[in-house]
């Protein structure tokens, strides 16, 4: 991958309308010249008027001395009766997105438009739409048209595909996208059963509750964070001191972030070549929020029915209501929870992140499962200025030793 790859930008769709007239002129046309002009067929009436029905007179324009018969024309009713043309106000027809599908409940590669598109968009437009949410502030959202539009043109360069809202290309990338974060928790739930079998191998009578109590306990003041949020955790039974380095980067997350993002690339990036707007911090927000703990908090997996134990933005994403300020405006008020971590997340460091990078890589080369695809990288959108942030919401911080130069 380049270091600075080159910016994605919009191409904007030409007319599908030329300048050109859409038939030949009819002088073109072969034998025109030698083809009789048919006469009008003329009643008596309009006979007579067809010299005088004109407002050009020979001469010029008919002036106000003259004669008024064209614009007093004449009430004979002979001849044939002029027809009524009555106007009526139609409704275009608007196509269901069923009726676009063909009957179809869903979208599908073959509602793709064009010859061989459902290739280049399987293997390089999704892989870019995951790699840009990747590296997104709100990896629970979608895809916006102009997004879209950006990818495909990128993708398509010598097309005029365009994008609408909802179409076959926001409904197929919204699909992808949706199976890409079911991937994350997928894969956590896989790194928490690798954790407790290893640990189980070592004491057959462990306490599988009490291992996922001390995941998932915050501890530490006045900033408390769980061990789960760290590579390195202990504390010292007796003297009560916490010893930690590696923030963000537990290895159970980053399992999660390897087999469910990095394990289809091609070649693992050199972070140190990469800008950090590219960092994925949307992807390894998804990864640590998608842990998948609280399934054994009994000692045995149960993964509670209903939309409460989905792997959803209605669970994950950050949440807003509307409040009024004591000046009278009102605003959105967030109470963050995926942007929380992406603030962490986004202030780790090029060393912290050479880290990251090296442990997945160590992952994917050990497992010798490398299911890749190149991947281009994007920016990430910044939230809106009308938002803010709940105040009672405490901001995650991390201290860790100094001895390892992990600083918080």
């Amino acid at each position: 991958m380049s270091a600075n790859p080159p910016r994605l930008a919009i191409k904007k769709s030409k007319s599908s309308h030329g300048s050109q007239d859409r038939y030949p002129s009819v002088a073109l046309l072969d034998g025109w010249k030698n083809q009789p002009t048919p006469s009008p067929l003329l009643t008596s009436a309009s006979a007579s008027r067809s010299d005088s029905d004109s407002m050009v007179q020979p001469g010029g324009f008919g002036s106000d001395n003259e004669e008024r018969n064209v614009e007093e024309p004449s009430t004979s009713t002979n001849g044939i009766s002029m027809v009524k043309v009555a106007h009526r106000n139609l409704t275009p027809v608007v196509l269901s997105k069923k009726q676009q599908r063909g009957g179809d409940k869903k979208w599908s590669l073959k509602h793709l438009p064009g010859v061989g598109t459902s290739e280049k968009f399987t293997s390089v437009l999704v892989p870019l739409a995951k790699v840009k949410v990747a590296a997104s502030a709100h990896p629970w959202m979608p895809l916006s048209v102009e997004e879209v539009q950006e990818l495909v043109n990128t993708v398509f360069p010598d097309e005029e595909f365009t994008v609408e809202d909802d179409d076959v290309w926001c409904g197929l990338i919204s699909y992808r996208l949706s199976n890409w974060r079911n991937g994350f928790a997928t894969h956590a739930q896989e790194a928490v059963q690798h954790l407790i079998n290893a640990e189980l191998g070592n004491d057959k009578d462990l306490d599988i509750a009490q291992l996922i109590e001390d995941y998932i306990t915050p501890h530490g003041s006045p900033h408390a964070t769980t061990p789960y949020m760290w590579r390195e955790w202990s504390l010292d039974p007796d003297t009560g001191k916490i010893t930690k380095r590696g923030r963000l980067q537990n290895r159970l997350v980053l399992y999660a972030l390897a087999h469910a993002h990095f394990i289809e690339f091609d070649e693992i990036p050199d972070p140190s070549k990469l800008r950090p707007e590219e960092w994925p911090c949307g992807a390894l927000v998804l990864a640590i929020q998608a842990h998948a703990f609280t399934f054994w908090t009994s000692g045995e997996f149960v993964k509670p029915s209903g939309p409460a134990s989905h792997f959803s933005s209605e669970n994950y994403s950050d949440t807003y209501s509307v409040k009024t300020l004591p000046t009278g405006q009102e605003v959105r008020m967030r109470v963050p929870r995926a942007s929380l971590l992406f603030r962490a997340a986004r202030a780790l460091t090029a060393e912290q992140w050479a880290d990251i990078y090296n442990d997945i890589k160590l992952t994917l080369e050990c497992l010798g499962n490398r299911r890749r695809r190149r991947r281009s990288r994007s920016v990430s959108s910044a939230p809106s200025s009308d938002i803010i942030d709940d105040p009672t919401v405490q901001e995650l911080v991390f201290e860790s030793d100094n001895s390892d130069g992990d600083e918080a």
